[in-house]
């Protein structure tokens, strides 16, 4: 055991005894508790070991949740707070995968499902993506403070509507906890959404800017008896159909299954269908030209100008 090791670790990780390194260390059970009776080290609620001496702070709490539970994430109120300092309450939440079998006191356990893309590391920090957390935050926010928190991060640039409605239409089982808190919260930021017109206008504007292949538009294709109609935009050389959508979120979500319908029964003819939201076309037209150009360069074996 080297002591000047444990207190460097111990320092440098808010005055927690990171399990692993004791191990490393090969302090002993019999040895830990000596310290624990002599002062030197404390046992928090949730298990993990501690300097006494260290002021218990939220982050130490959060490291040590995090040491008893090393594939969780700091989530909620918790992710908000390490992402971007604002406090909404001192408590710890942590999301851990569900069907784990364990009992933290004095942090709050959101058992659900944790895939590594909804995790990032921020500040030293596991944590959910932010775009997960304020979907998840429905369940632990009141509706008028949990849109105020997501109207804030959007108006600082912090994520786009785009990308949090990617992730609650991905998130949005039912019966999940919060999830209608959410879904009310966007609606009710979606705002009033352009024409077809208009959107039309707005989508050309950007390929013109950017330089990128205009499409054929409003073609009319027979997939099968059930799923048939116009779409918005057709790349004929690399057989690519283009939607936008600029209906309010609600009618986009209630959508959700014929439009997927729709786009595999294309696919089955070997066609994909990129769909662009007004959102997108106006908050993330970069994001929307290098999907359209990468996609356009793969179908047609050709490489567009990426200048």
């Amino acid at each position: 055991m080297d002591p000047r090791r444990i207190a460097t670790s111990a320092a440098k990780h808010h005055g927690v005894l990171l399990p692993d390194l004791l191990d490393r260390e090969e302090v002993t059970a019999r040895q830990r508790r000596l310290r624990v009776a002599s002062g030197e080290w404390r046992r928090l609620d949730c298990g993990i070991l501690v300097v006494s001496a260290a002021p218990e702070t939220f982050e130490m709490l959060a490291t040590a949740a995090l040491a008893a539970v090393p594939t969780g994430a700091l989530s909620h109120q918790s992710s908000v707070r390490i992402q971007t300092g604002e406090v909404f309450d001192r408590l710890v939440h942590l999301a851990v995968i569900d069907g784990i079998r364990t009992r933290l006191p004095g942090v709050v356990l959101h058992r659900t499902d944790l895939p590594t893309s909804d995790i990032v590391v921020r500040k030293g920090f596991r944590v959910t993506t932010l775009e997960r957390t304020l979907v998840d935050l429905g369940a632990t926010m009141g509706q008028r403070e949990l849109q105020r928190c997501i109207e804030d991060h959007i108006v600082r640039g912090r994520t786009t509507f785009a990308r949090l409605e990617s992730t609650f239409l991905r998130l949005a089982t039912r019966g999940r906890t919060g999830i209608a808190r959410t879904r009310a919260v966007l609606a009710a930021l979606d705002g009033e959404p352009p024409t077809e017109s208009e959107l039309e206008a707005m989508f050309n504007r950007l390929l013109v800017a950017r330089n990128l292949p205009l499409p054929t538009r409003q073609v009319t294709f027979d997939w099968t008896d059930e799923e048939s109609g116009r779409v918005d935009c057709w790349y004929p050389d690399a057989r690519v159909i283009v939607e936008l959508d600029g209906r309010r979120f609600h009618a986009r979500l209630a959508a959700f299954e014929r439009d997927r319908r729709r786009d595999q029964a294309a696919l089955m003819e070997g066609i994909p269908t990129l769909r662009f939201t007004h959102h997108q076309i106006t908050d993330e037209p970069e994001w929307v030209e290098r999907v359209l150009r990468s996609v356009l360069a793969g179908r047609s074996g050709s490489v567009l100008d990426v200048t």
